[in-house]
C-alpha cells in the first residue's frame, strides 16, 4: 500500500509549565519595611486571634507533667518554691560580715524578695527562646504563631512567679514589714523591668536561634550572677567602688522594688530612672526585630 498523503502526525512537546514564583523575598521585603508601630501592632494581632490555642498549650503544659503523681498538679505549685527556700537557707547558713545594707530588712524578707525577682528577670530573657526551641513543633507549621510560643512561656514564668509571691507576701505580713504607700511604685519599677528583660530576650532569640550556644552561655553566667545581684546578700563592693550595683540594672531593679515594698523609699530612683525611660524604647525595637526575622528564626529552628 503506497503511504502518498499520508502526512505522519509528530507527537507535540507539552508547553512549558512556568515554575511557580516562590513569594519568600517578597514576604521577607514586607516585613523589613514594617515600621515599629505595625510589627508590633501585627503580633498582637496574632496573639489575639490565636488565644484559645495559647491558652490550650499553656493548660495542656501546667497539667500534663504531673497528671500520674499522686499529688497531681499540686507539684505546680511546690516546685517554685523550692529554689526560694534553698537560697533562703543558705543565707542562713552563710553569714556575711557586713550586713548594713539589711540592717534595716529582714533578711527572710530580703532573700525571699531577692530570689523571687531575680528569677523573674532572669526567665525574662531566657524564655523567648528557650519557648521557641521547646515548640518549634508547633511553630514550624503555618497555624501557630511564634508569638504565641513566647507567651505561653512567659505565661507559665508568670504563674510560678506568682507562687513566689505569695510566699514573699506571706513572709512580710508575718514578719509586719511594708509599706502600704511604696506597693504602687513598686508595681510600676516591677512592670518596667518585666518588659525590659522580656525585650532583650526576644531580641537574643534570632541570635541564640542562629548560635545556640550564646544560651547556654547565658545559663552559665545566670547562675554565678546571682551571687553578686544582691537577690541574696549585700553586694558586695570591689575595691571600694559599688559600680556592681550602680550599674547593674538587675541588682537596681531588685534593690529599689524590695526597698518600695518594705521600707517605702526609693533612695537610688535616679539610677534607674534611665532604664525606666529606655523600656518602651527598647520595647519597640525588640518587636520591630522579631517580626522582621521570623521567616529566618523559623527557618533555623525547623533545621
Amino acid at each position: 500500500m503506497s503511504d502518498a498523503g499520508v502526512t505522519e502526525e509528530v507527537p507535540r512537546k507539552p508547553a512549558a509549565v512556568p515554575a511557580p514564583r516562590s513569594n519568600r523575598p517578597t514576604v521577607h521585603a514586607t516585613r523589613h519595611r514594617a515600621g515599629f508601630i505595625r510589627a508590633n501592632a501585627r503580633l498582637l494581632k496574632d496573639v489575639w486571634v490565636f488565644r484559645r490555642q495559647i491558652f490550650m498549650v499553656f493548660w495542656r503544659d501546667f497539667n500534663a507533667p504531673h497528671m500520674r503523681s499522686v499529688l497531681g498538679t499540686a507539684w505546680a505549685y511546690i516546685m517554685p518554691m523550692l529554689p526560694v527556700s534553698a537560697y533562703l537557707l543558705l543565707r542562713t547558713v552563710i553569714k556575711v560580715p557586713d550586713e548594713a545594707d539589711t540592717q534595716l530588712i529582714d533578711p527572710v524578707i530580703f532573700t525571699t524578695m531577692g530570689v523571687t525577682l531575680w528569677m523573674l528577670l532572669r526567665d525574662g530573657v531566657m524564655t523567648p527562646s528557650a519557648s521557641i526551641r521547646k515548640y518549634r513543633n508547633l511553630v514550624a507549621g503555618a497555624r501557630f504563631p511564634m508569638i504565641g510560643a513566647i507567651v505561653v512561656g512567659f505565661g507559665q514564668v508568670a504563674l510560678e512567679t506568682l507562687i513566689r509571691a505569695a510566699l514573699c507576701a506571706a513572709a512580710i505580713i508575718a514578719l509586719g514589714s511594708y509599706s502600704l504607700a511604696g506597693l504602687l511604685p513598686a508595681a510600676g519599677i516591677l512592670a518596667c523591668a518585666m518588659v525590659l528583660t522580656f525585650s532583650v530576650g526576644v531580641i537574643l532569640v534570632p541570635i541564640i536561634s542562629a548560635v545556640p550556644d550564646v544560651q547556654n552561655l547565658l545559663q552559665i553566667l545566670f547562675r554565678y550572677l546571682i551571687f553578686f545581684s544582691g537577690a541574696i546578700w549585700p553586694v558586695p563592693t570591689l575595691f571600694g567602688s559599688d559600680a556592681l550595683y550602680r550599674y547593674n540594672p538587675f541588682s537596681l531593679f531588685l534593690g529599689q522594688t524590695r526597698e518600695a515594698v518594705v521600707l517605702g523609699t526609693m533612695s537610688d530612683f535616679q539610677l534607674i530612672l534611665p532604664f525606666l525611660i529606655a523600656t518602651p524604647i527598647v520595647l519597640l525595637i525588640a518587636g520591630r526585630i522579631f517580626y522582621a526575622l521570623q521567616p529566618q528564626i523559623k527557618e533555623s529552628v525547623s533545621g
